[in-house]
């Protein structure tokens, strides 16, 4: 958990998805380039964020995980 958040804030990740009327797979691509991480990191690191996140932006997270059970 420390180092995924050194990666990528949870704050960053879950407001961007959280604020945004852009695509979530341009968005989960856009903080994969910025922060030089994994999708399933960024995708953890926005579920963790707690903001509320859509159903959908949820659905479309889990896909990005090895363990969608656990999402």
């Amino acid at each position: 958990a420390f180092a995924a958040e050194l990666l990528v804030p949870r704050q960053v990740a879950g407001a961007s998805f959280a604020d945004s009327a852009r695509r979530p797979d341009a968005i989960l691509q856009a903080l994969v380039e910025r922060f030089g991480a994994s999708q399933e990191v960024v995708a953890w690191q926005a579920r963790n964020s707690e903001l509320g996140l859509a159903p959908e932006i949820r659905g479309f997270l889990r896909t990005k995980v090895s363990r969608p059970g656990l999402f």
